[in-house]
Protein backbone atom coordinates (compact mmCIF):
# COMPACT_ATOMS: atom_id res chain seq x y z
CA UNK A 1 0.00 0.00 0.00
CA UNK A 2 1.62 3.78 -0.84
CA UNK A 3 0.45 7.01 0.53
CA UNK A 4 0.52 10.31 -1.30
CA UNK A 5 3.47 12.57 -0.76
CA UNK A 6 2.70 15.87 1.08
CA UNK A 7 2.31 18.46 -0.88
CA UNK A 8 5.61 20.55 0.11
CA UNK A 9 7.19 17.33 -0.32
CA UNK A 10 6.14 17.08 -3.97
CA UNK A 11 6.78 20.60 -4.76
CA UNK A 12 10.17 20.16 -3.79
CA UNK A 13 10.93 16.91 -5.73
CA UNK A 14 8.83 18.39 -8.75
CA UNK A 15 11.62 21.62 -8.77
CA UNK A 16 14.50 19.48 -8.46
CA UNK A 17 13.81 17.28 -11.05
CA UNK A 18 12.99 20.49 -13.04
CA UNK A 19 16.37 21.73 -11.94
CA UNK A 20 17.79 18.46 -13.10
CA UNK A 21 15.99 18.59 -16.67
CA UNK A 22 17.33 22.19 -17.21
CA UNK A 23 20.95 21.42 -15.93
CA UNK A 24 20.96 18.55 -18.45
CA UNK A 25 19.84 20.74 -21.24
CA UNK A 26 23.04 23.18 -20.85
CA UNK A 27 25.95 20.93 -22.80
CA UNK A 28 28.55 23.39 -21.44
CA UNK A 29 27.39 22.77 -17.85
CA UNK A 30 26.85 18.99 -18.53
CA UNK A 31 30.26 18.69 -19.77
CA UNK A 32 31.72 20.86 -16.81
CA UNK A 33 30.03 18.44 -14.53
CA UNK A 34 31.49 15.24 -16.52
CA UNK A 35 34.77 16.84 -16.21
CA UNK A 36 34.51 17.72 -12.28
CA UNK A 37 33.37 14.30 -12.08
CA UNK A 38 36.55 12.99 -13.90
CA UNK A 39 39.11 14.61 -11.86
CA UNK A 40 37.37 13.23 -8.49
CA UNK A 41 37.90 9.36 -9.92
CA UNK A 42 40.61 10.22 -10.46
CA UNK A 43 42.15 11.55 -7.39
CA UNK A 44 39.75 9.39 -5.61
CA UNK A 45 42.00 5.85 -7.10
CA UNK A 46 44.77 7.74 -7.57
CA UNK A 47 46.85 4.96 -5.61
CA UNK A 48 45.46 2.30 -8.05
CA UNK A 49 45.79 4.30 -11.11
CA UNK A 50 49.40 6.19 -10.88
CA UNK A 51 51.98 4.29 -11.93
CA UNK A 52 54.24 5.83 -9.39
CA UNK A 53 54.41 6.26 -5.74
CA UNK A 54 56.07 9.71 -5.49
CA UNK A 55 56.29 9.42 -2.06
CA UNK A 56 58.69 5.81 -2.72
CA UNK A 57 61.94 6.60 -2.77
CA UNK A 58 62.34 3.11 -3.57
CA UNK A 59 60.53 3.72 -7.07
CA UNK A 60 62.32 6.91 -7.66
CA UNK A 61 65.84 7.06 -9.99
CA UNK A 62 67.97 10.29 -10.26
CA UNK A 63 68.84 9.37 -14.09
CA UNK A 64 65.34 9.66 -14.95
CA UNK A 65 65.32 13.19 -14.18
CA UNK A 66 63.70 15.85 -16.66
CA UNK A 67 62.59 13.30 -19.14
CA UNK A 68 60.25 14.75 -21.41
CA UNK A 69 56.97 13.67 -21.97
CA UNK A 70 56.35 10.15 -23.80
CA UNK A 71 59.87 8.68 -22.81
CA UNK A 72 60.82 5.55 -21.51
CA UNK A 73 63.37 5.79 -18.86
CA UNK A 74 64.88 3.42 -16.61
CA UNK A 75 62.07 2.44 -13.89
CA UNK A 76 59.18 3.10 -15.88
CA UNK A 77 57.67 4.43 -18.90
CA UNK A 78 56.91 8.28 -18.75
CA UNK A 79 53.46 9.61 -20.20
CA UNK A 80 53.73 13.12 -19.43
CA UNK A 81 57.49 13.31 -18.18
CA UNK A 82 59.33 13.32 -14.63
CA UNK A 83 60.52 16.11 -13.06
CA UNK A 84 63.95 17.20 -11.45
CA UNK A 85 64.16 14.09 -8.96
CA UNK A 86 63.27 11.54 -11.59
CA UNK A 87 59.61 11.67 -10.41
CA UNK A 88 56.73 10.85 -12.72
CA UNK A 89 55.10 13.33 -13.41
CA UNK A 90 51.36 11.97 -14.01
CA UNK A 91 51.74 10.57 -10.70
CA UNK A 92 52.76 13.84 -9.24
CA UNK A 93 49.55 15.23 -10.71
CA UNK A 94 47.03 13.08 -9.53
CA UNK A 95 48.15 12.77 -6.16
CA UNK A 96 48.58 16.86 -6.00
CA UNK A 97 44.98 16.64 -7.35
CA UNK A 98 43.61 14.04 -4.69
CA UNK A 99 45.33 16.26 -1.92
CA UNK A 100 43.96 19.46 -3.80
CA UNK A 101 40.56 18.20 -3.68
CA UNK A 102 40.56 16.76 -0.24
CA UNK A 103 41.92 20.27 1.51
CA UNK A 104 39.14 22.02 -0.69
CA UNK A 105 36.19 20.00 0.14
CA UNK A 106 37.08 19.82 4.14
CA UNK A 107 37.81 23.55 4.46
CA UNK A 108 34.79 24.41 2.03
CA UNK A 109 32.39 22.16 3.90
CA UNK A 110 33.72 23.37 7.50
CA UNK A 111 33.10 27.32 6.22
CA UNK A 112 30.00 26.39 5.33
CA UNK A 113 29.04 24.58 9.17
CA UNK A 114 30.05 27.60 10.65
CA UNK A 115 28.95 30.29 8.44
CA UNK A 116 25.69 29.29 8.48
CA UNK A 117 25.40 28.44 12.04
CA UNK A 118 26.98 31.79 13.03
CA UNK A 119 24.74 33.66 10.43
CA UNK A 120 21.76 31.60 11.38
CA UNK A 121 22.06 32.52 15.33
CA UNK A 122 22.74 36.27 14.44
CA UNK A 123 19.53 36.41 12.79
CA UNK A 124 17.75 34.74 15.09
CA UNK A 125 19.17 36.20 19.03
CA UNK A 126 19.27 39.78 16.75
CA UNK A 127 20.01 42.61 18.98
CA UNK A 128 23.95 43.60 19.60
CA UNK A 129 24.66 39.61 19.13
CA UNK A 130 23.71 40.31 15.50
CA UNK A 131 25.66 43.40 15.55
CA UNK A 132 28.85 42.13 16.74
CA UNK A 133 28.77 38.94 14.47
CA UNK A 134 27.86 40.99 11.17
CA UNK A 135 30.34 44.02 11.49
CA UNK A 136 33.17 41.01 12.17
CA UNK A 137 31.84 39.47 8.81
CA UNK A 138 32.17 42.90 7.38
CA UNK A 139 35.78 43.25 8.67
CA UNK A 140 36.54 40.19 7.05
CA UNK A 141 34.67 41.04 3.79
CA UNK A 142 37.11 43.92 3.35
CA UNK A 143 40.43 42.37 3.15
CA UNK A 144 41.74 40.86 0.49
CA UNK A 145 41.12 37.00 0.79
CA UNK A 146 44.49 36.10 0.12
CA UNK A 147 45.89 38.56 2.77
CA UNK A 148 43.55 36.91 5.57
CA UNK A 149 44.85 33.94 4.34
CA UNK A 150 48.63 34.88 4.27
CA UNK A 151 48.01 36.17 8.03
CA UNK A 152 46.50 33.01 9.43
CA UNK A 153 49.67 30.95 7.87
CA UNK A 154 51.74 32.83 9.03
CA UNK A 155 50.46 33.00 13.34
CA UNK A 156 49.70 29.24 12.63
CA UNK A 157 52.40 27.98 10.78
CA UNK A 158 52.33 25.25 7.54
CA UNK A 159 50.49 22.21 7.31
CA UNK A 160 46.95 20.34 6.16
CA UNK A 161 44.97 21.73 9.40
CA UNK A 162 46.48 25.23 8.93
CA UNK A 163 45.73 25.50 5.80
CA UNK A 164 42.25 24.44 6.00
CA UNK A 165 41.70 26.97 9.06
CA UNK A 166 43.56 29.73 7.05
CA UNK A 167 40.81 28.66 3.83
CA UNK A 168 37.97 28.64 6.44
CA UNK A 169 38.74 31.99 7.64
CA UNK A 170 38.71 33.12 4.69
CA UNK A 171 35.44 31.98 3.47
CA UNK A 172 32.77 31.39 6.60
CA UNK A 173 31.81 35.10 6.01
CA UNK A 174 29.86 34.60 2.46
CA UNK A 175 28.17 31.78 4.62
CA UNK A 176 27.41 33.81 7.55
CA UNK A 177 25.97 36.93 5.76
CA UNK A 178 23.63 34.60 3.05
CA UNK A 179 22.30 32.75 5.49
CA UNK A 180 21.62 35.92 8.07
CA UNK A 181 19.53 37.15 5.28
CA UNK A 182 17.84 34.43 4.49
CA UNK A 183 17.28 33.18 8.14
CA UNK A 184 15.66 37.19 9.04
CA UNK A 185 13.17 36.77 6.27
CA UNK A 186 11.93 33.05 7.83
CA UNK A 187 11.59 34.60 11.79
CA UNK A 188 8.71 36.59 11.44
CA UNK A 189 6.61 33.77 9.61
CA UNK A 190 3.58 32.14 10.83
CA UNK A 191 5.66 28.36 11.39
CA UNK A 192 8.44 30.23 13.51
CA UNK A 193 5.72 31.91 15.64
CA UNK A 194 3.66 28.54 16.35
CA UNK A 195 7.17 26.51 17.08
CA UNK A 196 7.58 29.37 19.84
CA UNK A 197 4.17 29.22 20.87
CA UNK A 198 4.65 25.42 21.47
CA UNK A 199 7.93 26.23 23.88
CA UNK A 200 9.78 24.66 21.66
CA UNK A 201 14.02 25.38 22.43
CA UNK A 202 15.59 28.04 20.63
CA UNK A 203 18.36 25.68 19.32
CA UNK A 204 15.44 23.00 17.98
CA UNK A 205 13.33 26.15 16.21
CA UNK A 206 16.73 27.24 15.17
CA UNK A 207 18.39 24.59 13.01
CA UNK A 208 15.17 22.02 13.32
CA UNK A 209 12.67 24.37 11.48
CA UNK A 210 14.58 27.83 10.15
CA UNK A 211 17.70 25.95 8.76
CA UNK A 212 16.04 23.58 6.42
CA UNK A 213 14.41 26.81 4.74
CA UNK A 214 17.68 28.57 4.33
CA UNK A 215 19.76 25.86 2.57
CA UNK A 216 18.89 26.73 -0.83
CA UNK A 217 20.92 30.19 -1.18
CA UNK A 218 23.90 28.23 0.86
CA UNK A 219 24.64 25.00 -1.32
CA UNK A 220 24.28 27.39 -4.35
CA UNK A 221 27.53 29.75 -2.59
CA UNK A 222 29.14 26.12 -1.89
CA UNK A 223 29.15 24.98 -5.20
CA UNK A 224 30.17 28.44 -6.73
CA UNK A 225 32.52 29.15 -4.16
CA UNK A 226 34.64 25.58 -4.59
CA UNK A 227 36.90 26.37 -7.30
CA UNK A 228 37.42 29.39 -5.43
CA UNK A 229 38.78 27.72 -2.84
CA UNK A 230 40.83 25.39 -4.82
CA UNK A 231 42.05 28.67 -6.44
CA UNK A 232 42.99 29.92 -2.77
CA UNK A 233 45.13 26.60 -1.87
CA UNK A 234 46.83 26.38 -4.98
CA UNK A 235 47.99 30.41 -4.54
CA UNK A 236 49.34 29.37 -1.13
CA UNK A 237 50.83 26.60 -2.30
CA UNK A 238 52.57 27.85 -5.07
CA UNK A 239 54.12 30.84 -2.71
CA UNK A 240 55.49 28.40 -0.53
CA UNK A 241 53.25 28.84 2.45
CA UNK A 242 50.52 26.32 2.18
CA UNK A 243 51.15 22.60 2.49
CA UNK A 244 54.31 20.63 3.47
CA UNK A 245 56.84 19.55 0.72
CA UNK A 246 55.76 15.60 1.83
CA UNK A 247 52.18 16.26 0.25
CA UNK A 248 52.74 18.81 -2.66
CA UNK A 249 49.30 19.78 -4.03
CA UNK A 250 48.67 21.22 -7.72
CA UNK A 251 50.10 24.85 -6.74
CA UNK A 252 53.37 23.84 -5.28
CA UNK A 253 53.81 21.40 -8.50
CA UNK A 254 53.34 24.26 -10.37
CA UNK A 255 56.01 26.14 -8.49
CA UNK A 256 58.36 22.92 -8.09
CA UNK A 257 58.60 23.35 -11.97
CA UNK A 258 59.24 26.90 -12.61
CA UNK A 259 62.61 27.68 -12.56
CA UNK A 260 63.30 24.95 -15.00
CA UNK A 261 60.54 26.76 -17.64
CA UNK A 262 63.49 28.26 -19.13
CA UNK A 263 65.69 25.85 -19.85
CA UNK A 264 62.84 23.50 -22.12
CA UNK A 265 61.39 21.45 -19.41
CA UNK A 266 58.07 23.06 -19.83
CA UNK A 267 56.10 19.82 -18.48
CA UNK A 268 56.83 19.94 -14.86
CA UNK A 269 55.23 23.08 -14.56
CA UNK A 270 52.64 23.85 -17.05
CA UNK A 271 50.78 19.86 -17.14
CA UNK A 272 49.79 20.53 -13.43
CA UNK A 273 48.84 24.41 -14.44
CA UNK A 274 46.48 23.43 -17.06
CA UNK A 275 45.04 20.63 -14.63
CA UNK A 276 44.52 22.95 -11.99
CA UNK A 277 43.15 25.95 -14.85
CA UNK A 278 40.78 23.00 -16.17
CA UNK A 279 39.50 22.04 -13.01
CA UNK A 280 39.01 25.63 -11.41
CA UNK A 281 37.43 26.78 -14.52
CA UNK A 282 35.11 23.68 -14.73
CA UNK A 283 33.83 24.41 -11.30
CA UNK A 284 32.98 28.21 -12.14
CA UNK A 285 30.75 26.99 -14.65
CA UNK A 286 28.58 24.58 -12.75
CA UNK A 287 28.38 26.49 -9.89
CA UNK A 288 27.59 29.84 -12.41
CA UNK A 289 24.53 26.83 -14.05
CA UNK A 290 23.21 26.17 -10.63
CA UNK A 291 23.28 29.72 -9.15
CA UNK A 292 21.05 30.81 -12.71
CA UNK A 293 18.75 27.58 -11.99
CA UNK A 294 18.32 28.66 -8.53
CA UNK A 295 17.69 32.19 -9.30
CA UNK A 296 14.29 32.75 -11.87
CA UNK A 297 15.23 36.57 -12.60
CA UNK A 298 18.85 35.83 -13.83
CA UNK A 299 17.32 32.75 -15.97
CA UNK A 300 15.04 35.11 -17.67
CA UNK A 301 18.29 37.53 -18.35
Amino acid sequence: MTFPLPQATRQWKEKLQAGFRAFAGDKTALACLTLVGGYVFFAVFAPIIAPQDPQDLAQIELIDARLPPLSLGASSFFILGSDALGRDIFSMTLYGLRISLTVALISATGALVFGAAAGLTAAYLGGWVNAVIMRVVDIFLSLPAILIALLFIAVFGRGVENTIIAILAVQWTHYARAMNAAAAGEINKDYVLAAKLLGLSKPRIMFGHILPNCLAPIFVIFAVQLGYVIAIEASLSFLGLGLPVTQPSLGSLVADGQEFLLSGAYWMSLIPGFVLLLLVFAMNVVGDRIRVLQNPQLQRR
